[in-house]
């Protein structure tokens, strides 16, 4: 039998990493208290290659664990509502008024699902996953998101 990973964090440092430079981006438009496409083109280029790489890689690993079968299938949907979110904002009129409280609601949706991963999922899924498996979805992650910032269009949706 293999021995879990309790050490190590491996990938959930890279998604936490990845957690934090989403908030400062976020903490930049929201201090600034106007649009700025350029760093909305940040976040959600950030997050679409951060959700992606979950979706991929962590989550298919993890959904059928019953310790974490429900937080899994809620982080799909907080990452749909998020990718609608970001689609929206993306083709709203440069003069709706709207649009920073748009992305206030996003930064909520996203706070909300960072603290649900970081408090609750990844402590469980650190015991979960083997050391290898542990390994292997970081190296995944990381390459997925070396792809992604040699060959990124800013802006880009799926």
């Amino acid at each position: 039998m293999e021995k879990k990973n309790k050490m190590s964090s491996g990938v959930f440092d890279v998604l936490k990493q990845d957690h934090r430079n989403v908030q400062h981006l976020f903490g930049r438009i929201l201090k600034e208290h106007k649009r700025s496409d350029e760093t909305f083109n940040e976040i959600k280029q950030e997050l679409k290659v951060h959700m992606a790489a979950e979706e991929k890689f962590l989550y298919p690993v993890l959904e059928n664990n019953e310790k974490v079968k429900d937080m899994i299938l809620e982080s799909y949907e907080e990452h749909s509502v998020g990718k609608e979110m970001m689609e929206k904002l993306e083709h709203d009129s440069k003069d709706d008024a709207h649009w920073l409280a748009k992305v206030k609601v996003l930064n909520d949706v996203i706070e909300h699902h960072i603290g649900e991963e970081e408090g609750m999922m990844f402590p469980k899924a650190k015991n979960i996953l083997s050391k290898q498996q542990n390994e292997e979805i970081t190296g995944l992650i990381q390459q997925e998101k070396s792809e992604a910032s040699a060959g990124s269009a800013p802006g880009e949706l799926e």
